[in-house]
């Protein structure tokens, strides 16, 4: 495990456990897109989820 990673552990352990059940959420919700954590200042402050949504081609 890196060095940041446990130093923002240790800076918002409660945030970091909500933030990354929401980001497991969002992950098991999608089928095609991403799921972005964003941190400021070692602060976890924004999920961003992106989905793609395919279109099958008519024959």
């Amino acid at each position: 495990m890196s060095k940041k990673v446990v130093e923002l552990r240790k800076s918002q352990p409660d945030v970091i456990v909500i933030a990354v059940k929401k980001a497991v959420e969002n992950l098991n919700n999608l089928k095609y897109g991403s799921v972005t954590l964003v941190v400021h200042d070692s602060q976890v402050v924004q999920i961003d989820r992106t989905e793609k949504v395919r279109f099958t081609k008519a024959n």
